[in-house]
């Protein structure tokens, strides 16, 4: 039976004295939910809206609840779409929605979010006192999407050809660095 087949369904009984016609009997045909499209994967730069959606089909009403990295329930995420207004890298993962009515429910593929973002120094570099002609390192950490890349600077105006690295090196020193 398909949905195209529900309706209402009479029979007429006849014979040479009369006929007579049945009342109807309805026939419903339910469509356990499931899904017709699946979400998407999203990459995103932090900050960034970002939405997953999902298409799906089956006797209304359908209802919808979103998930978090497998289990975690997204309280209020209860519709086809789901929104993620700005985008951050705590919320990067996978994705995954339960569609259900009251004959069957079909969870969604898992979707991943990678979310994008730019350098930030977390610590770094600090002041160094040295004595002529020794040997001083400067250091700074940073975080962000790989790669990261390094440049230094001589009085913000000099890009030093040896300072591509997280760590520059320098020595022996004189009074001119």
């Amino acid at each position: 039976v398909s949905p195209a087949e529900a309706g209402a369904y009479a029979v007429a009984v006849s014979n040479p004295y009369g006929s007579v016609t049945s009342a109807p009997a309805v026939v419903v045909v339910v469509v356990p939910a499931g899904i017709a499209q699946e979400p998407a994967d999203v990459v995103a730069v932090n900050g960034e809206a970002v939405s997953f959606r999902v298409s799906a089909t089956g006797t209304e009403p359908l209802a919808y609840q979103w998930y978090w990295a497998g289990s975690t329930v997204l309280a209020g995420a209860t519709g086809a779409e789901l929104v993620l207004p700005a985008a951050t890298p705590g919320q990067a993962g996978t994705y995954a929605v339960e569609v259900g009515n009251g004959y069957g429910r079909q969870r969604s593929r898992e979707a991943r979010l990678t979310v994008l973002s730019g350098p930030e120094i977390v610590a770094g570099p600090g002041d160094v006192v040295a004595t002529n002609g020794d040997a001083v390192s400067l250091s700074v950490s940073a975080r962000g999407t790989e790669p990261l890349g390094y440049q230094w600077w001589f009085n913000g105006t000099h890009a030093l050809a040896a300072g591509t690295n997280a760590t520059l090196a320098l020595g022996p020193v004189s009074p001119a660095e």
